[in-house]
């Protein structure tokens, strides 16, 4: 365990990662990453272990969702502003059940790479390197877009950096409002489940109008008005970029979870990396998470 280090992973059998035909591009791409701006930072990573030491202790309830990997076709701002809306809306029916503060935390802004169970696939007699998420290669099934390219990992970064600005102004900026709880409308479900909805929403609408009789209103407390959120993203088929842009980083250990499942022996559990992707975050306030992307939850 003292001989663990950033790049020990390269020492052991590690399944799911790319095959570049051009290590000269991936180097240049990697270096170039690591002098962006990180997205996340050590100060949210520490924020986001405290709550979920409540979580374990039964003081507080995780609420994590999102989608099995993001892509750049559906990027878009509609798509982002739903995402955060059903979070919303679920964390508040839990808050309201179990009466526990729900700690929010999206699979989302970097759950790019897909783990596969073959690194190939066969259709119509053509075999192929599996789709490993499009900050790798492309679900096309043509030769050219199933080879690893390293540019995608750039345009990763981007997206992800445009959804965690995106999350911020809503979850900072008025949307998560509690006095909107009636405007998170939920069209999608049955009339059963939007009419239980609408009950909870009114209780809450009860107790902040008791609350604002009192002088507790979202104007002057900001807790009514915003919320703290979360992100998280498997790392499995990005280890190389992770370690390239990463610091060290001690995190709960069942980040590490998806990092033992690739490697034999398994990885050291008792430190993490953490990069300038988006691993998890703390959206809510400035107190922002390390230079972190990679592994800040569970896949």
């Amino acid at each position: 365990m003292n001989n663990w280090k950033l790049n020990s992973w390269r020492e052991k059998p590690v399944k799911h990662q790319p095959a570049y035909a051009d290590q000269g591009k991936v180097d240049s791409v990697l270096k170039e990453l690591s002098n962006f701006p990180p997205l996340v930072f050590a100060g949210e990573s520490r924020s986001l272990k405290e709550k979920l030491g409540e979580v374990s202790q039964g003081k507080a309830f995780l609420l994590q969702g999102g989608d099995c990997a993001e892509s750049f076709l559906e990027f878009h701002p509609n798509n982002i502003r739903d995402f955060f809306k059903v979070v919303l809306q679920m964390s508040l029916i839990l808050t309201v059940s179990s009466k526990l503060p729900v700690i929010k935390v999206g699979r989302v802004a970097g759950q790019f790479s897909k783990p596969r169970s073959a690194p190939t696939e066969v259709k119509d007699g053509q075999e192929l390197p599996s789709y490993l998420g499009d900050n790798i290669n492309s679900m096309d099934f043509t030769k050219e877009g199933r080879e690893p390219q390293p540019e995608r990992l750039l345009k990763a970064y981007s997206q992800s950096a445009a959804t965690i600005n995106l999350l911020r102004a809503f979850s900072q900026g008025g949307f998560a409002d509690l006095n909107k709880v009636h405007l998170w409308n939920m069209s999608f479900v049955n009339d059963t489940a939007q009419k239980k909805y609408k009950e909870i929403a009114e209780k809450v609408s009860d107790a902040l109008a008791f609350m604002e009789a009192c002088g507790i209103n979202s104007v002057n407390n900001r807790r009514l008005r915003t919320v703290n959120f979360y992100t998280s993203h498997e790392a499995l088929p990005a280890l190389s970029l992770c370690s390239n842009v990463s610091s060290l980083l001690f995190l709960p250990q069942f980040v590490m979870a998806r990092l033992r499942e690739s490697a034999s022996p398994p990885l050291n559990p008792a430190a993490t990396i953490a990069s300038r992707m988006t691993c998890s975050w703390n959206i809510g306030t400035p107190k922002v998470l390390s230079k972190t992307d990679c592994i800040a939850g569970s896949g």
